[in-house]
């Protein structure tokens, strides 16, 4: 029967589809974590919000979830359609540096502000500043 076959088929690419889609909104988050735990002030109140859900919550990022674990009330991150696009987490008393920034592992991020941080080091060669580097706009190199 060729119903069947196809029913399966389609069931196939579903679920692959929301592996897939549910891998980056985990990815997001995860790489996220992984800048903020570079932070020489581990103990920072505010970015207290960025933690993954337990699995199987109903804050995790499973399958049929609407978005990344850092759309879900993480402090100064914005998301559009379940995507990181914006992390604006001016004077939030970040202590660190860009070196571990997670720019290829945010493909949706369009503004960031760190300003009002202790940042230190050299910025690395994925951000942008256009023609003046004194500007305050910022953006990802594509």
């Amino acid at each position: 029967m060729k119903i069947p076959r196809i029913f399966s088929f389609l069931q196939f690419f579903t679920l692959l589809y929301l592996f897939t889609v549910t891998y980056g909104f985990t990815e997001e988050a995860t790489a996220l974590l992984k800048w903020k735990a570079t932070f020489q002030n581990q103990n920072n109140t505010l970015l207290a919000s960025w933690k993954l859900s337990p699995v199987g919550s109903k804050n995790s990022s499973s399958v049929g979830a609407k978005g990344s674990d850092a759309c879900r009330g993480w402090y100064g991150v914005t998301c559009l359609n379940g995507r990181v696009n914006r992390l604006n987490i001016t004077n939030a008393s970040v202590v660190g540096t860009l070196y571990e920034f997670p720019f290829s592992s945010l493909p949706f991020l369009e503004y960031v502000d760190l300003s009002v941080n202790q940042l230190s080091g050299t910025i690395p060669p994925e951000i942008d500043f256009g023609h003046n580097p004194t500007t305050n706009r910022v953006t990802k190199k594509a």
